[in-house]
């Protein structure tokens, strides 16, 4: 660049010392960061030898960001004012409609007013016959509520000749239907499904019949064993028997067969009773056994109580036993007392 810019000089006008060559590099650096050293330049006209243009201050330019941002800024300007104006206009015309509509609707309503009202036809309803009856049965609803259609509907052709009876009979109609059949605009035919609710509901529930029943001390029954007792059943174990027969008292039944008696292990072969009383077997005592009415009445296992102790029976029966450890199986027999008179509520059965 520097040299172009000497050869377009004339001859004389060249740079002659490094002092005109720095200050002509000076001006072509001026020229680059400007930006104007890229321009298109007018040549220069010729002019007299010896005569120097003096040099212009070139206004500096704007960069190219510069220009885009305040282009940006003017059109966002500009749409700003368009909006602003586009809701003033809009504003003032719903404000002019608000103010018309305000002045025209109490006229509206006075015309409303003085005008006629014309109901709206109401839809034809169907035609009720026999038939219509016959299926509304059939699809089993309820009798109150064909009752009610029966009676809300706007015409109805009911056949109730001998044979059209016989036909709605046969199809299942109850009576009360063929009634509101007769009158259909009759109102005081009540479903007798409501009328037979209100009838149970006033009926007070059945009280049970009890009896008190005397049982004289002594009487028999005959138990079974439950489960099965072993050979070394610790004291005071738990032992449980069924009744096989109902008993009966004065042809009231106290205890049901099946109901439960009571008792436990009184004795085994290691301990004797009292004062060396016992023959040091197993033995067993009854307590009680269920009522019917869920009492308990005081049974023993021997015909005759005694004074200085329960009354005990011997578990094992005589006889070959089955299992060398088992004292007594499961369903052996055994007889039980009751225990002293006694009176027991039972259900009169």
């Amino acid at each position: 660049a520097i040299t172009q810019k000497c050869l377009r000089k004339n001859p004389d006008e060249r740079p002659q010392s490094m002092r005109e060559v720095q200050i002509e590099l000076s001006s072509l650096k001026r020229d680059s960061d400007s930006g104007s050293l890229y321009n298109f330049r007018i040549p220069d006209t010729s002019l007299p030898s010896g005569v120097r243009v003096p040099a212009t201050k070139e206004m500096p330019k704007v960069a190219l960001g510069n220009r885009k941002y305040y282009w940006s800024v003017g059109i966002l300007a500009l749409l700003t004012i368009v909006l602003l104006v586009e809701i003033g206009v809009w504003y003032r015309g719903n404000k002019r409609t608000a103010i018309q509509v305000a002045s025209e609707t109490p006229a509206a309503s006075a015309a409303a007013s003085t005008s006629p009202v014309v109901p709206a036809e109401l839809p034809s309803a169907e035609k009720l016959t026999n038939d219509g009856v016959i299926s509304l049965v059939s699809e089993k609803i309820p009798v109150g509520l064909i009752l009610s259609h029966i009676r809300a509907a706007k015409t109805t052709s009911f056949d109730l000749s001998t044979e059209q009876l016989i036909r709605l009979n046969k199809a299942g109609v109850p009576a009360v239907v063929i009634e509101q059949m007769r009158d259909p605009k009759r109102a005081d035919i009540v479903a007798p499904a409501i009328a037979a609710k209100s009838d149970t509901a006033s009926i007070p529930p059945k009280s049970i019949e009890t009896a008190y029943v005397a049982l004289p001390d002594g009487m028999p029954m005959r138990i079974a064993l439950k489960e099965a007792i072993a050979i070394d059943a610790a004291l005071g174990r738990p032992v449980l028997f069924t009744l096989l027969d109902d008993f009966r008292v004065q042809g009231i039944l106290v205890c049901a067969k099946g109901s439960v008696v009571h008792g436990e292990i009184t004795e085994t072969p290691s301990k004797k009773g009292l004062f060396g009383i016992g023959n040091g077997k197993l033995n067993f005592a009854l307590s009680k056994a269920e009522t019917l009415g869920g009492d308990f009445i005081n049974v023993r296992a021997k015909p005759t109580g005694r004074t200085d102790g329960p009354t005990q029976q011997q578990v094992e029966i005589s006889g070959k036993r089955p299992d060398k450890d088992i004292a007594a199986p499961a369903g052996t027999e055994y007889s039980a007392y009751v225990d002293g008179p006694q009176n027991v509520k039972v259900p009169k059965k």
